[in-house]
């Protein structure tokens, strides 16, 4: 069965990159100039460009600030957030990952709860991102993921894959 839209992972980001377009490119340069206080509400504005270029922006930005406001939105009761969490997590400080344990942590907590498939696919990325090509360190985190029952072929066993290569 194939999930609906509001479903699917590219309803809350944008998977394109900035080479994607021009308006892509026009968006990231003006929001490169907002100060992490304005840049906050953009997380939940309407346009997927816009929401994913904010939450870029703080991914490589970094700092302690940013890692606890990406905390925050993954114990959000919307789904939206905790994806938008869950993402700026997963490539924050990128390339030192300087948050990467406690991160590989939390997301370990929030998969200890059920979750909508659509915030699991997204840590699954995270986790993948997180890893850089190396082995998980996290052993209670690679049981889980080891665990997780996906339907061959489905978004989530792309991103289960993801995260375990």
């Amino acid at each position: 069965m194939r999930r609906s839209k509001a479903d699917a992972l590219d309803a809350y980001i944008d998977p394109k990159d900035l080479s994607a377009s021009t308006s892509r490119l026009l968006i990231w340069q003006a929001l490169r100039k907002y100060s992490l206080k304005a840049l906050v509400p953009m997380l939940r504005d309407p346009e997927i460009e816009v929401r994913t270029t904010a939450a870029r922006l703080l991914q490589v930005r970094g700092g302690s600030a940013i890692w606890g406001l990406a905390r925050k939105l993954c114990a959000a009761k919307s789904v939206r957030e905790r994806v938008m969490g869950l993402f700026i997590l997963g490539q924050l400080g990128t390339p030192r990952l300087p948050y990467k344990l406690r991160t590989l942590d939390l997301i370990e907590s929030l998969l200890s709860h059920r979750q909508p498939a659509v915030v699991v696919e997204q840590a699954l990325y995270s986790i993948g991102h997180l890893r850089q090509g190396q082995p998980l360190e996290h052993s209670a985190l690679l049981v889980r993921i080891a665990a997780l029952k996906v339907r061959k072929g489905s978004d989530l066993a792309a991103a289960k894959a993801f995260a375990l290569q």
